[in-house]
C-alpha cells in the first residue's frame, strides 16, 4: 500500500497523468482543491 501512495505522489510531482491514471481505481475522485475534482478513468 505505502508503495502505491508514494508512487501517486511521484506521479503528481511529475505531472505524468497516464501513469497516474493508471494507478487510480475505477470509481477514484481526485479532490485538487474545494469543489474541484476530477473522477478517474472519463
Amino acid at each position: 500500500m505505502m508503495y502505491i501512495a508514494l508512487k501517486f505522489n511521484e506521479m503528481i510531482n511529475t505531472q505524468d497523468l497516464n501513469d497516474l491514471v493508471d494507478l487510480m481505481t475505477d470509481d477514484h475522485v481526485f479532490i485538487d482543491i474545494p469543489e474541484r475534482s476530477t473522477e478517474a478513468k472519463r
